[in-house]
């Protein structure tokens, strides 16, 4: 049975410390093939935390409502 995949919202909340981790592992010199086997992190997630530099949150743009176009008659 696989493990329990952790919701939204824990992932949130874990992705500063997952990358703070990848900088830390990376400062020790090992490179990124190393990192992914320790972090259990896509590689091409850790080269985009390493090409990032500092954590940057994700923020979901905003889009068009379908009620949108309706909101003046509100």
């Amino acid at each position: 049975m696989p493990a329990p995949t952790p919701s939204l919202s824990q992932a949130s909340e874990n992705r500063p410390r997952r990358f703070d981790d990848v900088l830390r592992i990376h400062a020790e010199g090992l490179p990124i093939l190393q990192i992914t086997h320790r972090t259990g992190l896509a590689r091409n997630t850790v080269r985009s935390y390493l090409r990032a530099g500092t954590f940057v949150p994700y923020r979901r743009a905003l889009g068009l409502l379908l009620l949108d176009q309706h909101r003046s008659f509100a």
